[in-house]
């Protein structure tokens, strides 16, 4: 913390720029994960359609696939290189954010040192404009729910049987479970911070708690099916050991924090 201070005070313009490049990677990263078939087109013709105005057309008339896991072989390991990018950029986030626990027990730190780094929005991550995009919440929950679809699902995906398509997918889980803490431990961090921290101006606007709990509702359905289904007579098959551990966990930390 007090190497990004005084980073601020001797130079305010590249720190705001590499802060906001931060932010904004880790939106475009979610936003092809979220777009398997751009990401498809990309590979099959990427002189033609870089920087032109037909790449824009696809990103306008694509539309979303919340489960990366249906992705062919070749699009999944883009994926997998996307969501570890956003993850190298959470971290550093995570280090301009205060720790949750501090924030929590509010230990009488002093919060005026740390910046709210996440904009009070819910609306989706677009493109649609040059520079970095804004971090906003609706980005970030975007991200968690796309993190969590491979986990909570009633049945796994099916995918082509093909050489090396299995590989790619065991590592775009991995990731996709890193994720996922990250992302939702940045989104409480954030908010709780939005709560502590007085407006930093008149245009500053104020997160609304009842929609962030409404926003993350799909979040702690899925995680709470996926336990049902796991309690069942008849328990549905479920990935590795790591996410039926870790998903509990985010479940009754995300539940404690909002409470």
């Amino acid at each position: 913390m007090d190497f990004s201070r005084q980073w601020r005070q001797r130079h305010r313009q590249s720190f705001d720029t590499l802060l906001a490049w931060l932010k904004g990677c880790v939106g475009i990263c979610f936003w092809y994960v979220c777009r398997p078939t751009v990401v498809a087109v990309l590979l099959e013709r990427p002189h033609t359609l870089a920087g032109s105005e037909q790449l824009k057309r696809v990103r306008r008339l694509s539309s979303t696939d919340p489960d990366p896991e249906r992705a062919p072989p070749q699009v999944t390991r883009v994926q997998n290189r996307l969501v570890r990018l956003s993850s190298v950029c959470l971290v550093a986030l995570h280090a301009l954010s205060p720790p949750l626990p501090e924030l929590l027990t509010q230990d009488g730190r002093d919060l005026s040192g740390w910046q709210r780094l996440v904009s009070a929005g819910f609306g989706s991550p677009t493109l649609d404009k040059p520079g970095p995009p804004p971090l906003t919440y609706g980005t970030l929950l975007a991200a968690v729910n796309v993190c969590v679809r491979p986990f909570t699902r009633a049945e796994p995906a099916r995918r082509s049987s093909g050489t090396g398509s299995h590989e790619p997918l065991l590592e775009l889980r991995a990731a996709l479970l890193t994720g996922l803490h990250q992302t939702l431990t940045l989104v409480l961090e954030q908010a709780v911070l939005h709560r502590l921290l007085p407006p930093a101006d008149a245009d500053d606007q104020p997160l609304s708690w009842d929609q962030l709990r409404e926003e993350l509702k799909p979040f702690l359905d899925s995680v709470r099916r996926q336990q049902q289904g796991r309690s069942s007579p008849h328990p549905q098959e479920g990935g590795p050991p790591a996410d039926q551990a870790l998903l509990p966990l985010l479940d009754r930390l995300v539940n404690a924090v909002l409470k």
